[in-house]
Parts: C-alpha cells; sequence; structure tokens
C-alpha cells in the first residue's frame, strides 16, 4: 500500500465510520523510508540528551519494521523538508523551561508526516500529517531526558499500532 492510498483510506474511514476495510490503514512496510527531526524549543538544562534520543527513535522506528534513512536536505524556504512520495517524517518536538522553582516544565509533541500525491494532480506533492498526533505535559525537577525515552517508544508503538487497528473490520 503506498502512501496515497493509506490517505484515500484514511479519508473513507472517516467519511464511513462503519463502513470495514480490508487491511491496515497504514504500517511500516508501507514506506519506503522514515527518518527523526527532532525541533529542539527546551531551555535553560531541560532537554540535554538530544541526540541519544535520536539514536533510541531510530532504533525504535526500525524495530517496528521501518526503514531508517538520513533526512532529506531542506529547500531554502520550505519549513520543512521535501519528502519522497513514500517517506514519513517522525517529527519529535519539545518545548520546555526552567519555571523559578527549579522545576522544567512544559510538553512534548510527537508526530508522523509524508507526502502525498493527491488524486487530482499528481504533479503536486502535498506534506501532512498521518494519523493524530501524541502531545504531554511534560515536568521534572532535574530535566526530561529518562522521560523522553519512554515517550518515544509509546508514541511509535501506538502509532504502528493505531494503524493496523483502524483499518481492520469492525
Amino acid at each position: 500500500m503506498r502512501l496515497h492510498d493509506i490517505v484515500a483510506s484514511t479519508m473513507a474511514t472517516v467519511v464511513c465510520s462503519t463502513c470495514a476495510t480490508a487491511g491496515p490503514l497504514w504500517q511500516p512496510s508501507d514506506f519506503d523510508g522514515a527518518f527523526v527531526r527532532i525541533v529542539d524549543d527546551a531551555t535553560n538544562g531541560c532537554w540535554t540528551n538530544i541526540g541519544e534520543v535520536r539514536k533510541y527513535a531510530e532504533d525504535q522506528l526500525a524495530l517496528a519494521g521501518f526503514t531508517v534513512v538520513e533526512e532529506p536536505e531542506k529547500k531554502a524556504d520550505l519549513p520543512l523538508p521535501l519528502l519522497r512520495e513514500n517517506y514519513t517524517a517522525y517529527l519529535l518536538h519539545v518545548n520546555a523551561s526552567r519555571q523559578d522553582n527549579g522545576v522544567c516544565f512544559g510538553y512534548l509533541s510527537s508526530s508522523f508526516w509524508g507526502a502525498v500525491a493527491p488524486g487530482y494532480d499528481q504533479s503536486k506533492l502535498i506534506v501532512g500529517q498521518i494519523g493524530p498526533p501524541y502531545v504531554w505535559s511534560v515536568w521534572n525537577k532535574e530535566n526530561l531526558n529518562q522521560y523522553m525515552y519512554d515517550q518515544v517508544k509509546d508514541t511509535i508503538e501506538a502509532w504502528v499500532e493505531l494503524g493496523e487497528v483502524s483499518g481492520s473490520p469492525n
């Protein structure tokens, strides 16, 4: 199943929630590759193991069945890299800061993104989110380093499970 089919299947599920689909909405084998994109908006030492978390996320993607690839190069004026049709990006955004009482407080957001050629114009690619985002408020007196590992593992597992379960017949 290609990303275009995934989006079409997702839309069909939204439009006809009582209809049964023949298989999963998405699964790792549907993609030619996946890469990790991190947006670090944590300040004052709230998150200091970014490189280790990136590697851990890549390992979790591989364990889930994805082929892990390097992030494609970004064009000058685009906020995200130009994605090939069958790549997905695991986007991890951390926004946290240390409060006056010493507690690091903020949020973690993770989501999967991909590019699809719409049925009405196959010469264009639309980059969009695949499935729901996962967002949590986070806080810890020291930092968010240990917390990040569990969240990365849980969000990747939840996204894969959601794609497989959502497409199953009722």
